[in-house]
Parts: C-alpha cells; sequence; structure tokens
C-alpha cells in the first residue's frame, strides 16, 4: 500500500508532466509576444515622430505664405527665377503672358487687375503689349517704372534728385505712396497705394541677368482681393494638400471668440465628399477640448489622436482671426492593435491540448511522459533567457541608435545657435577695438589738429586695424569747435547716406558742446545748413531730448536702424586736452555687412572639417529667398542640398527650430533672430 508520501510524489509527477510544459512555453510565447508589441510600438513612435516633424514642416511652409500678400510675392518669385533663367533673347508680351498663366493661380492677377511690362534698355523703357498686358496709360507707367528703376539702382541719388523723382511718382500713386521706400525695399512685395483714385496694391519686379535689368512687370491689384482672408487662406490650404499628394491636410479654426462669425476653411477638394467635410467640422469643434485631456495625458506629444484622425494645431498671427490645424486620418501603420494576449493563449493551450490527447490515446495516460516533460523543460528553458536577451539586445541597438539621433540633433542645434549667439558680439568688438586702436595708435593728435590730411590718416589706421579683426568701418564723422565739420570713407558709395547721419548727429554734438561750453572756454561747433534744419527738428523735442542722443553712444557702441535698412552700430568719443574739448568722433558701420563677413567665416569654420553641411540663406531686396555664399556651395547641386535649401525655405518664418529626418539624412533649420533676413541650417 502506498503512503501518503508517495501519492504526492505521483501526483507532482503527473502535474509536472502535464503542466511544466503548458506553463514554460506559455513564458516564452508572453516574452516573445511583449518582444513583437515593444518592436510594434517602437516602430509606431518613429511612424508617428516622422508624420510629427511633417506635420511642423506643413506649419512653417503654411505661416511663411499665410496671407495673399505672402503667396503673391512666392508665386512672383516663381516667375522671377523662370524669366531670368531664360534670359533677354526669348523675352516678350506672349512669353511673359504664358508665365504668368503658370505661375499665377487663378484669382491673383484677375480682371480686375492691371498689368504693364516694359523692356528696359540703356535706362530707356518700352512697353510691351497684348494679352492681359495693357496697352493704355503707357505713358504714365513709362515714367513710374523709370523712377522706381531709379530709387533702385542708384544709390548715390542726391536730396534733390529724391525729391523730384519723389514728386513724380507722388503724382501718380497718391501723396502717401513712399516712392524712395517702394522702389529702394518693396520690390517683389505688395505695398498699399492709390492708383487713379482707386486703393489697390502695386507690385513691381525687374527681371535681370548678369546683374542688368532688362524687363520690369508693374501690376495693380484692387484692394478687395489682397484683403480677403478666406480666398487666401483657403487657397493654401488647397494648395498644401495637393502638395502632400493628399496625404496631409489644413484647415483653419477660427479663434474662439470669432467661432460663430467664421466658417471653418477646408481645402476645395473637400468639396467633393460633403459627408467627410462635415465628419472633419465636427471633430475639429470637438478638437479644442481632447487637446487639454491629451495635454494632461502627455505634455511631450505635439500631435494629438482624436478618433479616426492625427492633429496638430497652432497660432497663425495677430492679424488672423484663424488656428491652423495639420490633420490626417490615423495612417494604417499606426493603427493601436489589440495585445494579442487572448489568441497567443488560446493557441497555446491549444496546442498542448493536442498533445495530451495524443498520448492520452497512445499511453492511455493524460499529460507527457516524465522522460518527455523534462526534455522539453531543458529545452523550453533554455530557450527563454535566449529571447530575453534578444529583446534586450534589440532595446539596447534601438536606443543607442536613438540615442545617437538626440546627440547628433542636439550637437548641430547647438553649433547653428552658437552662430546666433556670437553675432551678439559684433557690436561689442566694433566698440572695443575702435577704442584700441585709438590708443595703441595714439591716434588723439590726428583727430583734433582740425587737417583733414591727418583725420584721414587716422581713418585709414583704424579701418584697416579693424579689417585685420575681421571687423569693418564704414566711415567716420568729426566735429571740431570752432572749426571745421568732416566725414570720411573708403566707399564713396556710402556717401549720400552716411551724409545724412552725421546731419542727424550734428545737432546733438552742438547741443553738448554748448553744456561743455559753459565751464570751460570753447567756441561753437559750426553747422550746415542741413545741420541747422534738423537742430530746429529735434531741439523742439525738449527734455535733453539731443543730450541723450550724443550720451547714448559716448565711448560705448549702440545699434541704431534707420528706416527699412539694417542696423548701423555707432561709436562716439570726445578727445580733450588740458581739460578743454578739442574734436567729437563718431565712428559707423553697418551691421549687416559685418554680419556678413562672420556668417561667412562661421560657415566655412564649420564646413572644414565635418560631413555634415552647414549653409545659410537670405531674403534679397526683391524678395526672392536664395542661399547665402560659402566655400562648399557646390555640394548644394546634389539632391541632398537642394533638399536642404528647401527645407530651410519652408521654414523661413519660422521662429523655432525645426527638424525633418529620412531614411538617410537628418536636416535641421535655426532661424537668426538677431538677423531676420537670414537663416541657417544643416
Amino acid at each position: 500500500m502506498k503512503t501518503g508520501t508517495e501519492k504526492i510524489q505521483i501526483v507532482f509527477r503527473y502535474a509536472f508532466g502535464l503542466l511544466s510544459p503548458v506553463i514554460i512555453s506559455l513564458a516564452i510565447a508572453f516574452a516573445a509576444l511583449a518582444f513583437y508589441n515593444y518592436l510594434q510600438q517602437q516602430d509606431r513612435d518613429k511612424k508617428l515622430q516622422v508624420l510629427e516633424e511633417r506635420a511642423e514642416l506643413t506649419l512653417a511652409t503654411v505661416m511663411s505664405r499665410l496671407t495673399f500678400a505672402d503667396q503673391f510675392t512666392w508665386y512672383g518669385n516663381r516667375l522671377s527665377s523662370e524669366v531670368e533663367r531664360h534670359g533677354p533673347a526669348s523675352f516678350s508680351a506672349e512669353v511673359l503672358n504664358a508665365r504668368i498663366e503658370k505661375h499665377f493661380p487663378k484669382g491673383f492677377i484677375g480682371k480686375d487687375s492691371k498689368t504693364w511690362a516694359f523692356l528696359v534698355n540703356d535706362k530707356s523703357v518700352k512697353a510691351l503689349t497684348g494679352g492681359m498686358l495693357e496697352s493704355s496709360r503707357l505713358r504714365i507707367t513709362e515714367k513710374l517704372t523709370t523712377g522706381l528703376l531709379e530709387f533702385a539702382n542708384n544709390p548715390d541719388l542726391n536730396l534733390s534728385q529724391i525729391n523730384q523723382n519723389e514728386k513724380l511718382v507722388k503724382t501718380i500713386l497718391g501723396p502717401n505712396s513712399a516712392p524712395l521706400h517702394l522702389g529702394r525695399t518693396r520690390e517683389g512685395r505688395l505695398t498699399p497705394v492709390v492708383f487713379e483714385g482707386n486703393s489697390c496694391f502695386i507690385y513691381w519686379r525687374q527681371f535681370r541677368q548678369a546683374n542688368q535689368v532688362f524687363a520690369v512687370m508693374i501690376s495693380f491689384i484692387p484692394t478687395t482681393a489682397v484683403t480677403d482672408t478666406n480666398f487666401s487662406l483657403r487657397h493654401i490650404a488647397t494648395r498644401m494638400f495637393n502638395d502632400s499628394q493628399n496625404r496631409l491636410a489644413v484647415a483653419f479654426v477660427p479663434v474662439p471668440e470669432l467661432a460663430d462669425a467664421l466658417p471653418v476653411v477646408l481645402p476645395d477638394q473637400f468639396d467633393k465628399d460633403p459627408t467627410y467635410r462635415e465628419h472633419i467640422k465636427s471633430l475639429l469643434s470637438g478638437l479644442k477640448s481632447n487637446q487639454a485631456v491629451s495635454a494632461t495625458a502627455s505634455s511631450t506629444k505635439k500631435i494629438c489622436e482624436f478618433s479616426d484622425h492625427l492633429f496638430m494645431s497652432d497660432m497663425t498671427s495677430i492679424d488672423v482671426p484663424y488656428d491652423t490645424v495639420v490633420f490626417a486620418p490615423v495612417p494604417g501603420a499606426l493603427q493601436k492593435t489589440g495585445s494579442g494576449i487572448t489568441p497567443v493563449t488560446t493557441c497555446t493551450v491549444g496546442f498542448w491540448l493536442l498533445m495530451f490527447i495524443y498520448f492520452y490515446y497512445k499511453t492511455g495516460r493524460a499529460g507527457l511522459p516524465l522522460a518527455v516533460a523534462f526534455r522539453i523543460l531543458f529545452v523550453f528553458s533554455g530557450m527563454l533567457p535566449i529571447v530575453l536577451m534578444i529583446a534586450l539586445a534589440h532595446g539596447l541597438i534601438e536606443e543607442s541608435h536613438s540615442t545617437s539621433l538626440d546627440e547628433l540633433r542636439r550637437e548641430n542645434t547647438e553649433k547653428l545657435s552658437r552662430i546666433n549667439e556670437r553675432s551678439d558680439n559684433l557690436k561689442q568688438l566694433f566698440g572695443y577695438n575702435i577704442s584700441q586702436a585709438i590708443n595703441e595708435f595714439e591716434l588723439q593728435r590726428l583727430l583734433t589738429t582740425n587737417s583733414r590730411q591727418d583725420a584721414e590718416k587716422a581713418y585709414e589706421i583704424i579701418r584697416k586695424h579693424l579689417e585685420k579683426m575681421e571687423l569693418a568701418l564704414d566711415y567716420i564723422y568729426i566735429f571740431v569747435p570752432g572749426g571745421k565739420s568732416e566725414l570720411f570713407m573708403h566707399d564713396q558709395r556710402r556717401y549720400q547716406n552716411a551724409k545724412t547721419i552725421m546731419d542727424l548727429f550734428g545737432p546733438a554734438t552742438y547741443k553738448i558742446n554748448q553744456k561743455y561750453a559753459k565751464f570751460s572756454n570753447i567756441p561753437e561747433i559750426n553747422l550746415s545748413a542741413s545741420q541747422k534744419n534738423f537742430y530746429n527738428i529735434l531741439d523742439g523735442f525738449g527734455n535733453n531730448f539731443l543730450e541723450e542722443v550724443f550720451m547714448h553712444s559716448y565711448e560705448k557702441e549702440i545699434a541704431m536702424k534707420f528706416g527699412d535698412k539694417s542696423a548701423d552700430y555707432f561709436y562716439t568719443v570726445a578727445f580733450s586736452e588740458k581739460g578743454l574739448i578739442k574734436s567729437y568722433a563718431g565712428f559707423a558701420a553697418n551691421s549687416e555687412r559685418l554680419f556678413r563677413n562672420f556668417l561667412a567665416r562661421e560657415l566655412d569654420s564649420l564646413n572644414a572639417s565635418d560631413s555634415t553641411i552647414f549653409l545659410a540663406a537670405e531674403e534679397l531686396a526683391n524678395s526672392e529667398f536664395t542661399i547665402f555664399p560659402f566655400k562648399k556651395m557646390n555640394a548644394l547641386n546634389s539632391q541632398i542640398g537642394r533638399n536642404a535649401m528647401n527645407f530651410i525655405t519652408r521654414c523661413r518664418s519660422s521662429l523655432f527650430e525645426k527638424y525633418l529626418t529620412d531614411r538617410n539624412h537628418m536636416y535641421i533649420f535655426s532661424p537668426l533672430i538677431k538677423q531676420s533676413s537670414y537663416a541657417s541650417g544643416c
């Protein structure tokens, strides 16, 4: 008779043979399932990140082409590129008409618009007519074109010539048209004017080859078209849907305060399926509350999954009462699937149930023979750590790859950010090196003799010293009490601008000299006629305004901006001898010229020994966005280079870094905040 212990052993062996293979195989199956789910989640996260990057890029592109004026400028640049690529030999009214129709979609240059084109030869202009090109008012528009060309291409116009030219243009475009500003800084951009008594916007563009103008186009666009927000938003939404090959769509949702007054703007393609359009509108209306929930759950995700769609939203601008939403149906690759535990458990248990039935049929006992159970135990026990090791190894490899990409992104973003940070030092370096040169070369004597020859010699010494420091000095102006006021520069093309600035600083110097004269016997500053005019205007501001203007730059570097031009750096010094003021000297340089020299050095340095290509782009005076010249420019002729330039162009209006990753490359955009006309990337 068997004892209790023996019975327990028999039950244990029976249970072991019956359950051990089931339990271990379930453990292996669950481990494999967990590994598979992990891989699926990793793959989903990667695809979601790619989609997020592309959604951000779409948002950035929308921001750069948001308004009718932005879109008109973009289409105008495309037109100009093709016209200039073919040159003057093939230019005619028929060709221009065809290219306008090709590059400007319907609604931009409509029947209410008026367009003229002119051939330019030796500063003479000849009208082209036919098609959409006007054949009336040619005399007036020829004069207008001549005036704009003169402003744009002749920086040496004196005040009398500027006034004469402005008077002519104002008779055509109204008293508030700001002709000098229109000619020099508004080429390629819509600008409000009054033409023939009607409020409208002017667009003018020069076509060049080898830096020579061969043609000009001028269009007047009705104000009603330019200010039609619904048209411009619907147009960019339709355009972006086409450009993404119907993968990503853009919608414009009214801000909450105007939700009842303004419609949701969707791409034109959605009109073909009213049911889907209404479905999207209902999702957009419920998106705000869903985003609040998502933000609470995960503050790191920029993309929001709501119902059967993915959404990413951002505000537009202060003057556009809409938020931008990029959306797409959840792709099949991102569809969430079940965990698979139930089918795995069912299949595993079912398999062993069949095995048990088989052995029961052969041996008359349920379960596996002990010898077979042990063999399976050893095999499965060896497989389990292997499965776990494979899972861990894959996880480490993926984490290492992800870390490497993050590190690469961080390093290159920091390099681009340092360009922005170091550009801030240019102003301080400008003032420091002027002060150093004055002391090092003992230039006070040359700058206080009231001799033009001595002062010019001092200017050349300082200018060459700054050039060695890879800086610049455009001009200096000197005021000598009781003596002559002098202006010195190396590039005489800057004379008119420098003379105007000197005339503005003259009254401030005159006023501060009066203050000093109360305490010591020094003569007055002699002002020119234009400086006296400025003094009469500025002295009326009161509250020590003129003295503060002088002291603002006294022995410290400042940046001042006049109009739409880039800022100039200024540094002012008063030279004294035995307690008496002998002269006042102001030093000036254009900040953009210093920045361009600095940017070229930085790009060449970054590209010297790195496989990464660093580049920058700039907005030209005619609104075109083009590559900034650097030594490795030929690399941009490749598809990778074109992709990088296209990426930077699309992100140009963004204030934040943007990233785009494809199978083999990573693209980074970094805005240059201090110089808004420039952007950098790699």
